[in-house]
């Protein structure tokens, strides 16, 4: 059952949704509506101000809320690679949005969620209607309601928060893991990465917690280190010399 968890913080409310069976996983929702109130709406779209003045301004005046469709579980994966040897540079990310349809396909099946939210009768009851500004570049879809939050989805994707995976923890013999179980760097003798980068998929909620209890199985792998260097896994240097 969909259930509303109120919130002491700027989103008022997470409504766990059953957008699309397919891409249901442990964590039992693919999607999640973060309902927020209208003082988060410019730090939402602070990039695309394009976006912002378009849909948002003619409502600044008033009360506002928005209902964000964001996918707990994508199956697309980016990328985060070094420009040059250059530490100063910047690196070149590439989030790679919707390279699988089927993110695409759960975020629209969520803002159709928000819509039936915005017009509910309990919502008209309030005065709350949805917004009559069209997002830009997607004029020609009006009233065609797929077409339309597709358009919007593809043009006004973000990310909000709580990047994990770019140091991806598994199996040293994987080229693309950073750190063995043991949170040890591959090639480096004496580091190791404790941090939500070593997560190998996005978790289903706030990063906090997870990344606290990674730093506490951190502490006691160390310790037991110190107490035995021989203990745990072998380095990936010596799997390395048995591959």
């Amino acid at each position: 059952m969909d259930k509303v968890r109120l919130l002491p913080s700027g989103v008022q409310g997470l409504v766990p949704t059953e957008a699309v069976l397919s891409s249901f996983t442990m964590n039992r929702s693919p999607i999640v509506l973060d309902l927020c109130r209208e003082l988060e709406k410019r730090n939402l779209f602070e990039g695309p101000t394009l976006v912002y003045s378009a849909v948002f301004t003619p409502y600044e005046n008033g009360t506002m809320f928005a209902c964000l469709s964001q996918m707990l579980q994508p199956k697309s994966r980016g990328t985060v690679r070094l420009q040059s040897t250059n530490p100063y540079d910047p690196p070149a990310i590439d989030p790679n949005y919707f390279e699988d349809p089927e993110d695409l396909k759960v975020v629209v099946e969520g803002m159709k969620t928000c819509q039936r939210i915005a017009t509910s009768g309990p919502m008209r009851k309030v005065g709350a209607r949805p917004f009559e500004t069209v997002f830009p570049g997607c004029e020609e879809f009006v009233g065609d309601e797929d077409s339309y939050f597709t358009c919007i989805a593809r043009g006004g994707v973000v990310t909000m928060s709580h990047q994990v995976g770019t140091a991806k923890m598994g199996d040293p013999r994987d080229p693309t893991t950073v750190v063995d179980p043991l949170l040890r760097v591959k090639g480096i003798e004496g580091l190791r990465v404790v941090d939500a980068s070593v997560m190998p998929i996005v978790p289903s909620g706030n990063t906090n917690i997870p990344t606290i209890m990674v730093a506490e199985k951190a502490a006691d792998i160390i310790k037991e280190t110190i107490q035995c260097s021989s203990c745990g896994f072998p380095h990936y240097d010596q799997y390395a010399e048995s591959t």
